[in-house]
């Protein structure tokens, strides 16, 4: 049970990194590029603006598309939060 658990963790891990790997989009946290956040079986995709996303999502769709796999929309949400200065 464990292994399998593992096995698809890993799977996981390996189609994210695909994904992002040549993705220049994100935000800076620490001195470093974050483009997804990962908890069990969800993603967080980040970006400052609103055309990274895009960027970032249509490099998902692309992979989800080349594993046979498919986003499903009904549990897509966005959110959008403003700073009116730098954190």
């Amino acid at each position: 049970m464990l292994s399998n658990f593992i096995q698809i963790v890993h799977y996981c891990l390996t189609f994210f990194n695909e994904t992002l790997k040549d993705i220049q989009e994100g935000v800076k946290a620490g001195g470093e590029q974050i483009s997804a956040i990962s908890f069990a079986d969800d993603q967080a995709m980040v970006s400052h603006t609103l055309r990274g996303l895009q960027v970032i999502m249509d490099a998902l769709q692309n992979t989800s598309e080349k594993y046979n796999m498919r986003i499903t929309t009904k549990k897509t949400k966005v959110l959008s939060l403003w700073w009116k200065e730098e954190l």
